[in-house]
């Protein structure tokens, strides 16, 4: 492994722990926050639309696999 590829691991080893941290610790950074935040920034996007891209995600085709779309 080279210099550079070794600076990005360690860089994104540190960032995955500082992140974690701060989620542990702050409050603010929860999902349900974060989407209450948003409202006001996304307005066009809805519940309602989320739940159902989210479901178009995992539904299942004939045989039973995942499928990311029923087209």
């Amino acid at each position: 492994m080279d210099a550079a590829a070794k600076i990005f691991v360690v860089m994104l080893v540190i960032s995955l722990i500082v992140g974690t941290i701060v989620y542990i610790l702050n409050p603010e950074y929860r999902i349900k926050n974060i989407y209450e935040s948003n409202k006001n920034y996304y307005p066009q996007i809805t519940e309602e639309l989320v739940k159902k891209n989210f479901s178009r995600l995992f539904e299942k085709d004939k045989v039973g696999n995942k499928t990311v779309t029923k087209e």
